[in-house]
């Protein structure tokens, strides 16, 4: 559509028409019940757009109850890029920042604390006793859970696209503070140049800086 490519917009907008009435009849159940039950389903399913109006809400408080509940993410490579970003669809940001603070395992902060200055391949690379995990499979520089970094730019630091003005015309700044922050600040380089977004949190006191490219 943004391309002026109307016929293959309106294609593709029947193909995933029939994809999500197929998904909701195979998997969805009328109380927003996804079948396994698990964070990642809920987090492909509600980023995705594949839920039915009538339990897009029922399923977002399912995935924010269970993450409540279990106060842990239960993601692996597949669901974990999707998770805060499908909590923060669902109204609870909160619990979106809950889980990225929380260093205890399974966690972002856990590899910290345990010492990590890149991305590992498994949440516990170095088990609480010190150990090593299976060295069959335990990268120190894996990409998955660095994931995390899109949510990180769009809620905390609130850089946003517009998908409308492709390449960066045109952006968004929303940042959305939480959890125990009170101040952050990044920068995206864009074709137009750098983009940033730098606030800080003093009480009730909020201030933002934000950089411009020229033409955007």
């Amino acid at each position: 559509r943004v391309l002026g490519k109307t016929e293959d917009a309106t294609k593709y907008a029947a193909l995933f028409d029939s994809i999500k009435k197929a998904f909701a009849a195979a998997y969805v159940g009328a109380d927003g019940l996804i079948r396994g039950d698990t964070q990642t389903a809920y987090a492909l399913a509600l980023r995705f757009g594949l839920l039915p109006e009538a339990t897009r809400a029922l399923a977002g408080k399912r995935l924010a109850d269970d993450v409540a509940k279990r106060g842990v993410l239960t993601t692996g490579f597949i669901g974990v890029a999707h998770l805060l970003p499908a909590l923060t669809l669902a109204g609870r940001t909160d619990l979106a920042y809950a889980l990225l603070q929380n260093d205890k395992y399974p966690s972002w902060l856990y590899s910290i604390k345990k010492g990590a200055t890149t991305i590992w391949e498994r949440w516990d690379g170095i088990r609480e006793n010190g150990d090593f995990q299976t060295p069959s499979m335990n990268s120190f520089n894996h990409y998955s859970f660095g994931s995390v970094g899109e949510w990180m730019y769009a809620v905390i630091a609130g850089i946003e696209l517009d998908e409308q003005a492709p390449g960066y015309e045109r952006v968004r700044l929303a940042p959305r503070p939480g959890g125990t922050l009170t101040s952050a600040s990044a920068t995206l380089e864009t074709i137009h140049g750098a983009v940033g977004s730098a606030w800080t949190l003093a009480g009730k006191a909020f201030s933002l800086k934000v950089t411009i490219p020229p033409n955007v």
